[in-house]
């Protein structure tokens, strides 16, 4: 098992046998003392971002921001899943190839953030494709039962 951290715009990959195999230990005032390969780090979280899954560490009086990703995170990710926040909210589009189940809006509607918007079956599953943003419903171009290629626009939004 592997996990990712991202530091900047820079992706660093554990073992989990790598993390296993660091030394931490606990100090005064929410610090750690980690011990990795001989070299000694003092260590402390400044704060943790719930939203974005980043994490803000002090380590060696070095301020760094982290995220850190889960391994159901990175396949998401590497399945084109995330296409949907990347294009501003003005389309919403299919993440992977599939079949539509269900529209749950129409042309004109008022959408709230989170609220969903269709279901797509793909791969024996169902997912959920919600509103990043308020906004509303401009054009509906895919019907129920259509199959949709990966990053085909399935709703234009306003």
């Amino acid at each position: 098992m592997h996990y990712t951290a991202r530091i900047d715009d820079k992706e660093y990959i554990f073992e989990e046998e790598e993390i296993l195999h660091m030394d931490l230990i606990p100090l005064k005032d929410s610090k750690f003392h980690l011990l990795d390969d001989k070299v000694s780090y003092i260590a402390s979280i400044l704060h943790i971002d719930q939203d974005s899954k980043c994490v803000t560490v002090n380590i060696n009086n070095r301020e760094i921001k982290v995220k850190i990703e889960t391994i159901l995170e990175q396949l998401i990710d590497k399945m084109g899943m995330n296409a949907v926040a990347d294009n501003g909210q003005k389309e919403i589009m299919a993440p992977m190839p599939g079949l539509i189940l269900e529209i749950l809006v129409k042309a004109g509607d008022e959408v709230k953030k989170d609220q969903d918007l269709v279901i797509l079956e793909a791969m024996k599953m169902e997912n959920i494709l919600k509103a990043e943003a308020d906004g509303s419903v401009e054009e509906v171009l895919v019907s129920k039962g259509n199959s949709v290629d990966k990053h085909q626009v399935l709703i234009k939004l306003n």
